[in-house]
């Protein structure tokens, strides 16, 4: 019955699904921001370019520890969901920045660590 590990977790699936739209939310969020921004030189920032990259260390370092205190807390509890919005949140920022009137550049390196933080935390066998 347990063919190469399949019954094993039987969420694996439904967590890939989400975590796959997650990604794709992800890439709509880019493509959104390039095409619907207006250019940084028509706008004068309201907030610092700092603060956003401050808000995006915060996000990326509460998606590792996040759940692991809420394993801990409360085990059974979907954690990796918790990683999943978070990691996605820093495209977010980004996505708002941009709309703000941050480059377009600082825009990619938001979607770049957001896409490598969901990458590093995505769905596995509870075996791995």
């Amino acid at each position: 019955m347990n063919h190469r590990g399949r019954d094993a977790d039987p969420t694996l699936q439904v967590r890939r699904v989400i975590w796959i739209s997650l990604l794709s939310a992800v890439a709509v969020y880019g493509i959104v921001g390039f095409t619907i921004a207006t250019p940084a030189e028509d706008l004068d920032p309201p907030v610092p370019e700092g603060l956003w990259y401050g808000m995006a260390v915060v996000l990326g370092l509460a998606a590792f520890l996040a759940p692991r205190f809420l394993r801990e807390r409360s085990p059974g509890l979907p954690a990796d969901l918790l990683s999943w919005a978070l990691d996605e949140s820093i495209a977010v920022v980004g996505l708002v920045a941009v709309f703000l009137g941050l480059p377009t550049g600082i825009f990619v390196v938001f979607l770049v660590a957001s896409w490598l933080l969901l990458v590093w935390h995505r769905p596995r066998a509870s075996s791995e």
